[in-house]
């Protein structure tokens, strides 16, 4: 599953982690980068049902919470969702309020995020800055677009053509507003996410 982090200027991190322990070293170079530039508060994980090193692995690490469950249900996504709830459940109660919040996969699928701090400089009014991916954007699943790229569920209502809808976007393209998506990764401004939102995981 997934990891989130809390950062001042990013000051909180997040993440959802599941059978991640392969992922470790990785993940660990990306966390010291994240500190070099950004005033950090505070790491959240939520573990589930790990049957290898990974929650071991995460209670030594400096500076975390880790929320851990046992038996939780549903599909993936399902349990997803759940995971990043409880997560921001935890934001949400903590005494000093994050300037921003980075929702992390630990799954290996962003092992740079070199791009993090263009977040911060997006015109307006923004909610969420989304990964983007060297190669193929590949997570239609949460991906909501306001044109017809990806403007329904391409694994379960409009399966014809999803190859096609694989894109490729190049580093230098201006942002994509959109609806909806993740990536592996999201920056929220925390003060633009309402206190009800919440994540849902069914199709």
């Amino acid at each position: 599953m997934k990891i989130q982090i809390l950062l001042n200027k990013v000051n909180l991190m997040m993440y959802a982690a599941r059978n991640v322990d392969e992922h470790t070293s990785a993940t660990v170079a990306v966390f010291e980068r994240l500190k070099t530039r950004f005033t950090l508060l505070r790491v959240i994980v939520f573990e589930n049902d790990s049957v290898d090193n990974t929650l071991t692995l995460l209670r030594r690490w400096n500076n975390t919470q880790v929320i851990s469950e046992k038996g939780v249900k549903g599909s993936r996504t399902e349990r997803l969702a759940h995971a990043r709830n409880r997560l921001w459940q935890a934001v949400r109660s903590m005494s000093q309020s994050p300037d921003y919040v980075l929702m992390y996969d630990l799954d290996g699928v962003n092992d740079n995020l070199s791009g993090v701090e263009t977040c911060l400089g997006l015109p307006g009014k923004w909610g969420g800055c989304c990964a983007n991916q060297r190669t193929t954007y590949y997570d239609l699943w949460a991906l909501r677009t306001y044109d017809n790229w990806v403007d329904c569920d391409v694994w379960y209502e409009c399966t014809a053509h999803r190859e096609r809808r694989f894109k490729h976007i190049d580093h230098s393209s201006a942002p994509i507003k959109v609806r909806s998506c993740f990536g592996g990764a999201t920056l929220y401004n925390y003060d633009s996410v309402p206190s009800h939102a919440t994540y849902v995981g069914a199709a």
